[in-house]
This record gives C-alpha cells, sequence and structure tokens, in this order.
C-alpha cells in the first residue's frame, strides 16, 4: 500500500487555480462547482489530482462503485481511499486489497466523543493514557484508524464506530468484526498502519493482510508538475 501525502499552501488553499479542474472527470468537476468554500474546493481538487496520477482515474469510465458507493477504478485492481485535514490532503492506493485512510489534525474534541465512538476496552485504555498526558494523542491514533477501517469496509459509520476495535495500537494485522447484510459479525484481518507527519496523524487499513505501507509527501506544486494534460 502506498500513501501520498500532499502539503497544500496557504496561497492556493486561499485561490484555487480552476485551469486545472479541466484535469478531474466530470463527476468531480460537477462536484468541485457545488463547493463554495476556497479551501474546501483547494482540496477536493487536489484530491483528484492526486486520484488522477497515482491511481490513474481520468475520466468517469475509469471509476466504478460499490453497493455502498465506495468508489475503486473499473480497470484492473486499483483500490484508493482520500482524506484532508487542514493543509493536508492523503490518497492511499494499493493494487491487492480494498483500504481507507484518514488524517487528522489535533483539535478540541466534545467530552462525550470518546464514549460515543469508542469501545469499553479503547475507553479504559485511553483513561490509562490521561495519567500521563498523552490521552489526546491516543484518541487520535484511534479514530483515524476507526475512520480508516470503516473506509475500507465501504460501510462507513453504518459500521459502528465503537464496534471496530483496533487495539493494540501496533501496525500489524488486527481481527475487527465486519456486518454482513444481515448485520452479524464476522471478525475480518485487517493490517493496520499508523504515521505522523508534523502534529498529524495518519492510519491506513488494508482489508486482508498487506506487509507494507510506504509514505510520500510532496508539496501541490511538485504534484502538479508530474501530471500530464488531457
Amino acid at each position: 500500500m502506498l500513501l501520498y501525502l500532499c502539503h497544500v499552501s496557504s496561497a492556493f488553499l486561499s485561490a484555487p487555480s480552476e485551469e486545472l479542474i479541466s484535469l478531474l472527470p466530470a463527476y468531480r468537476r460537477e462536484r468541485l462547482r457545488r463547493i463554495k468554500n476556497p479551501a474546501d474546493r483547494a482540496r477536493s481538487l487536489v484530491g483528484g489530482l492526486m486520484l488522477r496520477r497515482y491511481a490513474g482515474i481520468l475520466e468517469d469510465s475509469d471509476l466504478r462503485f460499490s453497493p455502498q458507493g465506495k468508489p475503486s477504478a473499473s480497470r484492473g485492481s486499483v483500490f484508493f481511499s482520500l482524506s484532508h485535514s487542514g493543509s493536508l490532503v492523503l490518497a492511499g492506493v494499493s493494487s491487492s486489497c480494498e483500504i481507507g485512510v484518514d488524517i487528522e489534525t489535533p483539535r478540541a474534541l466534545k467530552k462525550d466523543i470518546r464514549r460515543m465512538i469508542c469501545s469499553a476496552r479503547e475507553q479504559e485504555w485511553l483513561r490509562s493514557r490521561a495519567d500521563c498526558g498523552s490521552e489526546a494523542d491516543a484518541f487520535f491514533s484511534l479514530w483515524t484508524a476507526k475512520e480508516a477501517v470503516m473506509k475500507a469496509t465501504g460501510l462507513g459509520f453504518s459500521m459502528g464506530a465503537s464496534s471496530a476495535d483496533v487495539l493494540p495500537v501496533e501496525n500489524g494485522i488486527h481481527r475487527i468484526p465486519v456486518p454482513d447484510a444481515r448485520g452479524i459479525r464476522t471478525p475480518e484481518l485487517f493490517s493496520l498502519f499508523w504515521l505522523r507527519a508534523g502534529n498529524a496523524f495518519l492510519a491506513a487499513a488494508a482489508r486482508g493482510e498487506d506487509a507494507d505501507c510506504a509514505l510520500h509527501e510532496m508539496t501541490e506544486t511538485e504534484l502538479f508538475a508530474e501530471l500530464t494534460p488531457l
């Protein structure tokens, strides 16, 4: 699994280039037209360009969607996932199995969110981290991994965040129950990876055994220089 992290400048977040939109598939161009906030437009644009460069998504016909709406490449075995937070846009690409990625920059959280999304075992682990002043970091480690797992399954929050127990926070194989169409949960193998980029928390989940995860970082200028015009 390959991860690509783009550091987007404040100038581009304030005024994304309209010329680059022509490099996106029609469905994503239409989505961008509905986004009014410049920073949100910039992050969506960069994400689409990363999929063009690293997953080969050039036009609508290059995509297919699962029954849950999760996109993947229509030709060959290319699976991908996107996430963004602040000035960072993260793309994950795999040629072997469904994946999910998430990135979060630290921010203030509602007090009851831990109870809402964490299992009893995870809540106990978070309380133990509070004693050494690292509860917030521990929470974002859990949260990013949960998001990555829910994206990898294609179920999103319908999977139930608290049921996706991702402990221990160690790179490697984890068994996580996944519900079927009847709601019956069966443990599945996921390869989980945790990374840091500055103060940001990153996590990636592969639905199956994926022994490796490499991170490549770039600026938006470096990304744009690698793009091939239509």
